[in-house]
């Protein structure tokens, strides 16, 4: 396949970000325009037919349209290939567990229920489902109307199952492959690696190979899936650190926003480096996430209170006690978004009063001259800090008065005040206040 050019890549990524559900669904081409401020529409126009070319995308037109672009719609081949580098979702990988569980249990065949089962968010999960589709045939695949799933669900047929145990094998391999070649390019010097060409050389599946150079030399290795079980025992700069929690993908919508990582402990190590990144929404650029973007830590977890709705990533590298740094974990994902529930919140302001109710307070008799307003006022105050939010009016007092002699002349008064209390009422809204517990 043609390589693309830098817009056509950079208007790739956009597209793969606007996506929320993973669906192949068409966008209106000024939500595209909206990332690209400052920049020539024609020139995100000439990307996306590029893209076309490709078969990334199918762009539809209109009288009249700018550019002759009025939607755009992205075919499920450009999450394939995108979505692993600005996700780290593995389409492949996932649409075989997806087949695993179909396989072992009839009632997974059913869309909802499989998402249900594996709780990805659906951003991560119907472009697995398109790839898992292309296993089964058309006729044994639920096309009803379905808003949230490529499909309702599958019937799978012998033929199905034996494609997609193929699926499975297939991703086997390709892991195996990927993790066979990252080996040998950690053990081969970089002064006698050349650029990676692509060719195309038929090998049988079960090969795991890597394409060298050497000596000026393409070298082609060849090797079985055992290949890694020949291998001497790595050294501590080859180790990865496996991540645990939370799972790649992600999705959250709560406040705060603190979030809890872990990782398995690696063999050695004495320390950590948490690597933590966010994504600027409009551009796509990933950047040092602020105040905590590096955590070192001798425990395999950390904890942070992140920025803010948009995506994230993490990773972690292990530093043993000589400073040696072993590899850097692949980025993992997580989401938060702003898809808050509704509730009556005082951030949100009044939007009426309830529960009219009287109150009266009773002075007793006190001496000195006569001062209702005064003592009435001091206790209207008084009962705003106990009761607020609630809203207090006075509406009336009284007086009595009364005289001793002890055996000097003495003047007492009692004074009754007559308050309201109204209840507020909050703006019925959604917002991230009705996630705080």
């Amino acid at each position: 396949m043609k390589s693309l050019g830098e817009a056509a890549l950079r208007l790739a990524r956009h597209l793969v970000h606007i996506s929320e559900d993973g669906l192949s669904s068409p966008i209106n081409w000024s939500v595209v325009l909206d990332r690209y401020s400052g920049t020539d529409p024609s020139e995100v126009a000439e990307a996306a037919f590029e893209l076309q070319q490709s078969n990334y995308v199918k762009i539809s037109g209109g009288v009249g349209a700018a550019d002759g672009i009025v939607r755009i719609r992205p075919d499920y081949s450009l999450f394939w290939r995108f979505d692993k580098e600005e996700f780290s979702f593995d389409s492949l990988a996932d649409a075989a567990e997806l087949a695993r569980l179909m396989l072992d249990e009839n009632t997974l065949q059913t869309s909802s229920n499989l998402h249900a089962h594996v709780g990805w968010p659906k951003r991560r999960f119907n472009p697995a489902l398109a790839k898992l589709g292309t296993c089964v045939a058309s006729e044994r695949t639920r096309n009803t109307l379905e808003p949230n799933y490529v499909t309702t669900g599958f019937s799978l047929a012998a033929e199905d199952r034996t494609l997609l145990k193929a699926m499975i094998t297939e991703a086997g391999e390709t892991a195996k492959n990927q993790e066979a070649f990252a080996i040998t390019e950690k053990f081969v010097p970089a002064k006698f690696k050349l650029p990676l060409v692509e060719i195309d050389i038929p090998l049988p599946k079960w090969a795991a190979y890597s394409i060298l150079g050497i000596g000026g030399l393409l070298v082609l290795i060849l090797s079985t899936p055992s290949l890694l079980e020949l291998l001497p025992e790595m050294g501590f700069e080859s180790r990865t650190t496996k991540l645990m929690s939370p799972e790649n993908g992600t999705e959250f919508s709560r406040i705060p926003r603190t979030l809890e990582l872990s990782w398995a402990p690696v063999t050695g190590a004495s320390r950590y480096i948490v690597s933590i990144q966010a994504q600027d929404i409009e551009t796509g650029d990933w950047f040092e996430h602020p105040g905590r973007s590096r955590i070192s830590t001798v425990d395999t977890t950390a904890t942070f209170d992140f920025i803010g709705s948009q995506p994230g990533r993490w990773t972690v590298m292990a530093i043993d006690e000589n400073g040696t740094e072993s590899r850097t974990a692949s980025w993992w994902s997580f989401f938060f978004t702003d898809d808050f529930p509704s509730c009556r919140h005082e951030q949100h302001g009044v939007e009426g009063w309830s529960r009219r109710e009287p109150i009266t307070e009773d002075s007793g008799w006190i001496g000195g001259g006569s001062s209702p307003s005064k003592w009435c006022g001091s206790r209207l105050e008084a009962l705003r800090d106990l009761h607020d939010p609630a809203r207090l009016a006075l509406v009336g007092s009284s007086e009595d008065h009364k005289t001793e002699y002890q055996p000097f002349k003495a003047d007492y008064y009692r004074y009754t005040c007559n308050f309201t209390i109204e209840d507020p009422v909050f703006a019925l809204e959604a917002s991230e206040h009705c996630l705080i517990e």
